[in-house]
Parts: C-alpha cells; structure tokens; sequence
C-alpha cells in the first residue's frame, strides 16, 4: 500500500524515508554503500526542500535542523521496526508455498501503521511559523515551483498512451523485483501484466485532485497572517494522506483486493530457486538496516 499522496510536490517536501529506505537496499546489496546513503539522507532531502524559494540563512537552518531532527528519529525509532517486518515476512514466506490472505492484511496494516508514524513526525506539522514568516517573494517561488512541478508530472501523463504506461510499469516492478531477488518467470509476468490491466487506473483523478490541492494551499499561503491560516494548512496536510483512497474508496478497494490475489499468486508460482534467492536478500536486508539503527547516537523516541 502506498502512502497515497496526490501531489507530486508534496512528496517531494516530505521526507519520506520508508521508501527511501527501501529503494536504496533494493538497488544496492553492499551495507557501506547502503549506510553512507541513508546517512546523507536529511542533507538531500533539505537542500531538496530548499530549491522552493531563495531562503535565506535563519529558513535554511530552520530547514536542516528540522530535517536533521526527523532523520535522527527515524533511524532510532523506525529503522528497528522496518528490519522486524523484514524478518517477519521472511519467517512468513519461508517453507510456505505462499502467504495467506491474513498475513497479507497484516502486512497492509504494518505498512500502514509505518506510513502513519512518518505522518505524525512529518517536519511540515511543525511549519505554521516558518510560512507565516515567508516574504511575498518567497509565496510567489514556492507557488511558481510547485506549479512548475505539476505541470511537468501532467505532461508527461499526456505524453504516454495506455501501452506506454503498461510497459514503464511492468518494467519498473520486474526491475526492482529483480533486485530484491524476487525476479519473474514468464508466467508470473503475464500474472503482472494481466493484474496491470485489470486495476482501475486513477491517474487522471490523482492530477484533478493534485490541482485543487495546489490552488486551494497556494490561496491559504496567501491568507498566512489570518487567524484562520493555521486550522486550514493541518487541514490541507491531512489532505494529501490516502486522499486518493478517501476520495476513490470502491476503486481503491477492489484495486486492493486485485493486488493481494497477485501476491499470493505470484509467491504459488515461484520456483525453489527464486524462493531461496529472495529469502536470503530479505535477510540480509533486515541484517543491514538492523545495523544501521545501531549506529544512532540520538535517545529520541518521539519526534518533537
């Protein structure tokens, strides 16, 4: 399940570290490489926050000590239970030809309770007044960037047609599968192409939703010095989480319920040698991040 934000450029302001996480144990297997790229993850995911507007030195440092303070918490508090899940479906998926539906609902619910732990330590809960003191200037970048990065995410959308999308999907999942060491075999791609297929596709309701975002925290910002700025902008950040599922919940649902029956089909269908394979990348992934959450030297278990 996916954190289901519908804007673009708020994902690019939250640090989301559980899929950085992932991504970078997926495409890389050496824990020294693995543990110098999450250890430089909040100096990247600042000067990523910054290239919003041209703030200057007392927002910038706002910015990194904010970041600094959510990557310290996550690796003290987080890390731990991102290896547990781990293990756990590692104990799940060995000797079994595939996981029941129950411990796929239980996996849907851990991924959820992580992706809410990221919500509640979001920085951007913490940002009334650092953007009550934005300058008019400042508005007017963040909005101009914004824009600018939706635009971008829409015209690539228009540019690809219903196969270009089947494709860059289906390369995309059996790539990072690969590296996981779950690769497919022809049938399991045919599963992932058929199941591709099937799935509502609510890309044209995410950018609908991402524009009436936008327009809605840009007039807000506009409205920072008002009484009411505060009570809307943790309206609007609550917004962006599972909008897409609040919005679209039958959708959502039988899209849900299409990829649980994937799963476990694609598992059924995996060889000997392909089980084996993914069951010791997990493990040594878990290993990795289990050591990595070690090495903090933060006692931080909340993340104000």
């Amino acid at each position: 399940m996916s954190i289901n934000s519908t804007n673009p450029a708020f994902r690019n302001l939250h640090w989301s570290l559980v899929c950085a996480v992932l991504l970078i144990l997926s495409g890389c297997t050496s824990s020294l490489v693995v543990k110098s790229l999450y250890a430089d993850l909040d100096e990247r995911s600042a000067d990523r926050f910054k290239e919003y507007a041209n703030f200057n030195e007392r927002q910038s440092n706002w910015i990194d000590n904010r970041a600094t303070r959510f990557h310290r918490w996550h690796r003290a508090t987080q890390l731990p239970l991102y290896a547990e899940a781990l293990k756990t479906l590692s104990s799940q998926l060995e000797g079994q030809a595939t996981l029941n539906t129950d411990a796929i609902q239980s996996w849907e619910e851990t991924i959820r309770e992580l992706t809410d732990n990221i919500r509640s330590c979001h920085p951007l809960n913490e940002a009334h007044d650092f953007l009550v003191g934005l300058s008019d200037v400042q508005v007017k970048q963040i909005d101009s960037h914004m824009r600018e990065q939706h635009q971008k995410f829409r015209k690539r959308y228009e540019s690809e047609s219903d196969q270009d999308r089947l494709e860059r999907r289906m390369e995309n999942i059996t790539k990072w599968a690969g590296r996981l060491g779950a690769g497919f075999n022809p049938q399991q791609r045919a599963l992932l192409e058929q199941t591709l297929k099937a799935q509502h596709s609510l890309g044209e309701q995410r950018m609908q939703l991402r524009r009436d975002w936008l327009a809605r925290f840009n007039a807000n910002l506009q409205r920072r010095k008002t009484p009411e700025f505060a009570d809307n902008l943790n309206m609007l950040l609550e917004q962006q989480w599972r909008q897409t599922e609040r919005d679209y919940p039958e959708q959502w649902q039988q899209n849900e319920l299409l990829w649980s029956n994937f799963l476990q089909e694609f598992l059924r269908l995996q060889s000997e040698a392909q089980r084996n394979t993914m069951l010791v990348k997990i493990n040594k992934f878990a290993g990795i991040i289990a050591s990595m959450s070690k090495q903090s030297t933060s006692t931080t278990t909340e993340c104000a």
